[in-house]
């Protein structure tokens, strides 16, 4: 929250173009209660590393809650933030964690928002959370 309310200062003093995606792993309790919390752990760690390979140095990613993640993406025009997302979304997607005998394929939905000089963080983050019930709900229709 503190890098995102700078963020937000910084675009208000300076203008240029932020984006925030917030991003959801799906699924995550149904893989701890299936396959134990060590492979949750291990799927949430490759998910963390392809997140970061995915992104630019100037660029900010963080976990920030159980299965939660957010990127705060420098100098990216809001036309792109969509295809962002679904880039960051497939580059998950074809990631395969190893648990013992079980290959585990995780997902996310992956919502997005612009960082508007004046909009205070805590709604920036509600905008990118619906936008990304948003997307985890176009995925035939679930909701966890």
């Amino acid at each position: 929250m503190e890098e995102l309310d700078r963020w937000c200062w910084r675009a208000h003093r300076y203008g240029g173009n932020y984006g925030l995606l917030f991003i959801d792993v799906d699924n995550l309790k149904a893989v701890n209660d299936i396959y134990g919390h060590l492979a949750g752990d291990m799927l949430l760690t490759a998910i963390g590393k392809a997140l970061l390979s995915a992104v630019r140095r100037s660029d900010l990613g963080a976990r920030i809650g159980g299965d939660e993640f957010a990127i705060l993406l420098d100098n990216i025009p809001e036309t792109e933030l969509a295809s962002k997302a679904e880039r960051i979304a497939k580059t998950v997607g074809k990631l395969k964690v190893s648990h013992g005998a079980v290959v585990l394929t995780p997902s996310i939905s992956a919502g997005y928002t612009v960082l508007e000089p004046g909009v205070k963080p805590s709604e920036l983050l509600l905008r990118a959370d619906r936008s990304m019930y948003a997307a985890k709900q176009a995925k035939t229709g679930m909701l966890n």
